[in-house]
C-alpha cells in the first residue's frame, strides 16, 4: 500500500504491517461512550484520548483492557 507524504513522495507499507492513525471525531465519541460504561479514573480517560490522538486502535485497546480488569475486579 502507498500513502502519499507531506513531501509529496509515497510512503510504501507493506500489508503485513500496521498503520496508526489518529481517531476521528465519531471515534471519540465512540471512545467516550465506552469508557462512560463504567466510572472510569480521570486519568484513565484522558490517557485513553491521548493514545487516541496518535493510534486509535490502540486506545480502543487501551480502553477495553482497563474495562475487563475492572469487570474481573469486581466479581
Amino acid at each position: 500500500m502507498a500513502l502519499p507524504t507531506t513531501d509529496g513522495n509515497l510512503l510504501v507499507v507493506s500489508n503485513d504491517q500496521d498503520i496508526a492513525l489518529p481517531a476521528t471525531d465519531e471515534e471519540l465519541v465512540l471512545l467516550t461512550e465506552k469508557l462512560l460504561e463504567v466510572e472510569v479514573p480521570t486519568n484513565v480517560f484522558f490517557q485513553a484520548i491521548a493514545i487516541a490522538a496518535y493510534d486509535y486502535a490502540s486506545a480502543f485497546r487501551y480502553a477495553d483492557n482497563f474495562l475487563n480488569s475492572f469487570k474481573k475486579a469486581e466479581i
